[in-house]
């Protein structure tokens, strides 16, 4: 009978190829990861506007317009707890608008930051939010907006 030869452990061929993979599957679950979160910001954003709509809306039902003076209902004050899409603050403009700003203060709001604004439309009985970026400064990650925030294609 003759010898067997048996082979033992793995060839640097192999473990090459098992890298290759595990470094794909990591850089698209990375891009995967990044897009989830930041998709989970902007809407806790949009989220916490909820409060203050509410507030607009009854505002409105009791003297039949918004209210034309500018007020700040949430604004993070502490630096350390900044990330680039956490919601610095929410307010509303004496012009008819509720802003959200994303990160960074009022001198570094910049697209990379970015504002977004809630703007309310009358459509009979009922007041639907619009969203619009903020003209100056931008929302360039519109990828990460909601559908029912996306500007329309048609």
């Amino acid at each position: 009978m003759g010898k067997i030869d048996r082979m033992d452990g793995i060839t640097l061929l192999e473990i090459l190829i098992a890298a290759a993979i595990l470094s794909l599957t990591a850089m698209f679950g990375l891009v995967a990861y990044q897009d989830y979160t930041s998709r989970t910001k902007v809407a806790e954003g949009l989220m916490l506007t909820a409060g203050p709509k509410a507030e607009l809306i009854e505002y409105y039902a009791v003297h039949n317009e918004f209210p034309t003076v500018d007020m700040t209902y949430r604004e993070e004050t502490d630096e350390s707890k900044i990330t680039p899409f956490s919601v610095r603050k929410i307010k509303w403009e004496s012009d008819g608008r509720l802003e959200i700003w994303f990160g960074g203060d009022d001198d570094q709001a910049t697209s990379s930051n970015g504002i977004l604004w809630l703007i309310p439309l009358q459509t009979g009985e009922n007041i639907v939010w619009q969203c619009q970026e903020d003209d100056t400064h931008g929302f360039e990650y519109a990828a990460v907006l909601p559908s029912n925030c996306r500007p329309q294609t048609p």
